[in-house]
């Protein structure tokens, strides 16, 4: 036949030429009529008509075959294991390579879609390994991250046991080679530093994971935060990694974040369980720090409706109406009141002014710091350090609020002016914040706060802003002696207040 013809038994000769199969299997099958469509071909059909020619030319010595981009039977035929594995090698003891044409790459990523991730990239180049006998496999990373039970031991097994090689890399370009029909990958080893031009046969490409098209509008539709990726944001990372921001609503799997399907089981089962324990409760227990708001001195300004993430306060018909069953009491909307209409109970202005002139009326130490903890966080952290007895200086004040979103501004300014030295705002970790962006919130006013002292000439070193979790004690202590020392360089706030009184 044309393959013994053209190759005879010694590659070598300048006057042969490799002969090359294609395409395995069912290339002009398509159901609709057009070549690498996707195509149905039964077993009968598939052993009568399309595997005979290729029984012939493998007898007659061809050893490469390219395969053929579409799927067959709903299975790519890059990764079909009955067609290359079973049939290929085992059936017909085809003893040479396996070759791809150039656009099929991007059928793999675009058409197939056959990995988003590198542990998904891992999976399918141990699963090539053992099907595809003699395949030598590269895996070119930036960082692997092998997160999960047994993870790790899959990565090692991965080089260990199937000789798959990691190389850390920056892959500049991928481009077809000018000699052959193989592709070179060019970039640079990062351990070496030594640039490289790799020949493949095949190329997968790991693509990332973006949220499904229509995640935006349901986000809208429900009032769910999303994050900077577009993923429907979880109420705390942590410890309600299920919940959503509205409560009664939770989500589960890929629409929160790239993950594999064990955790997308582990996530819907947790919010499975919480969506029964809901319903069969009965009721529904209400938060008791919920807003309350004051008709007679709301002028309508929206900046509440505004701030508010939890859709727990809408405006209809120039009436305010506060949903309580969506209220969480982070009293982010009371601090952006300027005619006090809303206010939570425990934390209203006129309790927090209270006490702050109550520690001010007992000024001994200085310099004295006026010190805001939020709830969940750096209140905790303050207590831990007390419980755990490390030292730090006696000279500060702490003031309980449930987060520092609540913080109003001008509560910051009358410590100041009634004698405090220095005021220190302390939450969560952006990322831990138990009201999703409260300290972001606080770090925006925080910067309002700034740019008034320094229109009225206060340095505005006398305030600080910094995360503190739960855990924290020695960073809570460490904070409130770094903070006394640079009050003590600044010296008494009162030559700044006088200042401004002159003025």
């Amino acid at each position: 036949m044309g393959a013994r013809g053209s190759q005879g038994n010694d590659l070598s000769g300048t006057t042969k030429i490799t002969v090359c199969l294609k395409h395995f299997i069912g290339y002009g099958a398509g159901i609709n009529g057009k070549d690498r469509a996707s195509a149905l071909i039964p077993e009968n059909y598939l052993r009568q008509y399309y595997l005979p020619p290729f029984t012939e030319a493998i007898k007659s010595g061809a050893l490469t075959i390219m395969l053929s981009s579409n799927s067959v039977n709903g299975i790519p035929c890059h990764i079909n294991k009955y067609y290359m594995t079973d049939i290929l090698k085992g059936e017909l003891n085809f003893p040479g390579y396996t070759v791809s044409d150039f656009s099929d790459i991007d059928f793999l990523v675009d058409a197939h879609q056959v990995a988003h991730d590198k542990k998904e990239a891992t999976k399918q180049a141990i699963l090539a390994k053992k099907q595809i006998v003699g395949t030598n496999i590269t895996v070119y990373y930036n960082d692997v991250r092998a997160v999960g039970k047994f993870c790790e031991e899959f990565y090692n097994r991965a080089q260990e046991e199937f000789q798959i090689r990691y190389i850390k890399s920056n892959i500049s370009s991928v481009v077809k080679s000018d000699a052959n029909d193989q592709l070179l990958i060019r970039g640079e080893n990062v351990f070496t530093g030594k640039l490289f031009e790799d020949p493949s046969d095949l190329i997968v490409l790991a693509v990332g994971t973006e949220p499904p098209e229509g995640t935006e509008e349901l986000a809208n539709l429900l009032n769910i935060s999303t994050d900077p990726n577009g993923f429907l944001l979880e109420s705390h990372l942590k410890v309600r990694p299920s919940d959503s921001s509205v409560k009664g609503i939770y989500i589960a799997g890929a629409i929160q974040s790239p993950k594999d399907i064990p955790s997308s089981i582990a996530q819907a089962e947790s919010a499975a369980a919480k969506s029964i324990a809901l319903l069969t409760k009965g009721k529904v227990d209400l938060d008791p720090l919920v807003v309350r708001y004051n008709k007679d001195l709301c002028d309508l300004c929206r900046l509440c409706e505004n701030v508010c993430e939890f859709n727990a306060i809408e405006i209809v018909d120039d009436t305010v109406n506060i949903i309580g069953a969506n209220c969480v009491g982070c009293g982010a909307c009371a601090a952006m009141c300027h005619t006090n209409a809303l206010e939570v109970p425990g934390f209203t202005k006129e309790e927090v002014l209270k006490q702050i002139k109550v520690i001010m009326d007992k000024k001994k130490d200085s310099p004295l710091i006026v010190t805001f903890l939020c709830n969940w966080c750096s209140y905790l952290g303050a207590d831990l350090a007390g419980t755990s007895k490390i030292q730090y200086p006696t000279n500060t004040r702490p003031i309980h609020v449930m987060c520092t979103a609540m913080l109003d501004p001008s509560l910051v300014f009358e410590a100041l002016f009634n004698g405090a030295d220095g005021v220190l705002i302390a939450g969560c970790h952006p990322q831990d914040c138990h009201y999703i962006s409260g300290f972001k919130k606080a770090e925006n006013r925080y910067e309002s706060i700034t740019s008034m002292l320094e229109e009225l000439k206060v340095n505005n070193d006398r305030v600080k802003i910094i995360s503190i979790s739960a855990g924290e004690g020695q960073k809570f202590a460490d904070t409130i002696k770094e903070f006394s020392e640079n009050l003590k360089k600044l010296g008494p706030i009162s030559k700044d207040i006088k200042g401004i009184q002159a003025k």
